[in-house]
């Protein structure tokens, strides 16, 4: 079958059902699972929420790799101990840092989520 036929049969169907027994038309079942439009309606098109979605996606990445590096340093700083208390102090550290960090980044995110558009972002998003 053609798939313009098979899209043409698709529309005749009308409406389908999601996993909650709620009616939606074929467009709007397509558009659930189309990662940009899905998106969109999540964020109710906003231009903000989208920049804050993605201004938190990199700090969050940014984040992990510096943590991933901390970790990993602190992994070889436990085989160079010696004593109990250089045991102790590793661990101690590392964990005083990871408590700042996480604490720190909290912070980071929360600054992203209450931020507020720059003064052009609202006209381009008007004009748009």
């Amino acid at each position: 079958m053609a798939t313009s036929q098979m899209q043409s049969d698709a529309k005749k169907k009308g409406p389908v059902s999601d996993a909650s027994g709620a009616a939606q038309t074929n467009d709007e079942a397509r558009d659930m699972f189309m990662p940009i439009v899905g998106t969109e309606k999540l964020l109710g098109g906003s231009a903000l929420a989208m920049n804050q979605l993605v201004a938190s996606s990199q700090e969050l990445a940014r984040f992990y790799s510096t943590r991933m590096k901390k970790d990993l340093s602190f992994m070889s700083t436990l085989t160079a101990c010696k004593t109990p208390q250089d045991f102790s102090k590793a661990w101690y550290n590392a964990a005083s840092s990871a408590v700042h960090d996480y604490a720190d980044e909290f912070d980071r995110i929360l600054a992203i989520g209450l931020s507020e558009p720059e003064p052009d972002a609202i006209m381009q998003h008007r004009d748009a």
